[in-house]
């Protein structure tokens, strides 16, 4: 799915409705709500996914970093515009933006393109259900370690980062009890510490924690 959402961002680029567009850390580049009517064409951002409660209150649903992708695709098709949920930049970048009414000449012009859009928005649903029911289906402990492999599989030596603070809010937990698995982790001799980097020394030891964790 990526090598496709890869060539559709090269081929959307392309187009002489496309216009750049830059953000700064903070900004929202999609708004809770809000009949934006864009689509975004990102590549390497940071951004942060959020919904915000009737009573006003944020909750951070997801972080991204490095992002490579494509954002506003689901209100392309939907009659109502508005989003669902708030994305967030990270850091200050740019990106490319082509409006609704050009993305839908696009698609006239070439139907590929939205069967790529729909593609991507299949996958992106599966991968969101996976991780809403491991969160609610699973301990804490498990969460941690299915991270920690994930982040490992896409580490380029075997070291990344783990923002303990922003991770726990993602499963919904304290990042006193975040922290007290990953020291047990650590006392068990299954993963390393550097700093703020972590590498995992014994994988198949881990990932027997998630086969013996099987609901």
């Amino acid at each position: 799915m990526k090598e496709e959402e890869l060539n559709l961002i090269t081929k959307l680029k392309k187009s002489p409705f496309c216009r750049r567009h830059y953000y700064k850390k903070g900004d929202a580049l999609i708004n809770q709500g809000c009949c934006d009517g864009h689509l975004y064409l990102l590549e390497d951002a940071n951004i942060s996914v959020a919904y915000h409660s009737i009573s006003g209150k944020r909750y951070t649903i997801s972080y991204e970093t490095d992002f490579t992708g494509i954002l506003g695709e689901m209100e392309i098709f939907r009659d109502e515009e508005e989003s669902v949920f708030s994305i967030f930049a990270e850091h200050k970048s740019q990106c490319y933006i082509i409006d609704r009414k050009h993305i839908t000449e696009c698609i006239t012009q070439d139907p590929q393109i939205a069967i790529s859009l729909l593609k991507i928005i299949s996958s992106r649903y599966e991968n969101s259900i996976t991780q809403a029911m491991k969160r609610i289906l699973y301990p804490l402990k498990y969460n941690i370690i299915d991270t920690l492999l994930q982040k490992s599989q896409h580490s380029h030596d075997g070291w990344f980062d783990l923002h303990v603070t922003k991770n726990s809010t993602l499963l919904g937990s304290s990042s006193r009890s975040y922290r007290r698995i990953l020291k047990a982790l650590l006392d068990q001799n299954l993963i390393l510490k550097q700093g703020k980097k972590y590498q995992i020394i014994d994988k198949n030891s881990l990932v027997n924690e998630l086969k013996n964790s099987d609901i």
